[in-house]
């Protein structure tokens, strides 16, 4: 098998610090984001997955953010997709 180069992984924590939102496969977190489906929220204090969401992207996942009231999302992929 090829080695895989380790990439920056996109990832944010929530304004109270509580939770953190990175990609998601097979319900870990994906050191390999490219492979990623999904997103998961986790609770910092924790380590407990909280919630996980579909991409709906054909792209690879490149920026994930908390909206400022912490209760909704964005992801964004390499085709410049906002979802």
């Amino acid at each position: 098998t090829k080695a895989r180069t380790p990439v920056r992984v996109p990832l944010a924590v929530s304004s109270d610090g509580s939770l953190v939102i990175r990609p998601l496969l097979n319900d870990k977190p994906n050191l390999w984001y490219r492979d990623a489906t999904d997103v998961g929220v986790w609770e910092i204090a924790t380590g407990k997955l909280l919630h996980r969401t579909p991409t709906g992207t054909s792209g690879h996942v490149t920026a994930v953010a908390f909206l400022a009231d912490g209760k909704a999302v964005a992801v964004g992929d390499s085709l410049g997709v906002v979802r």
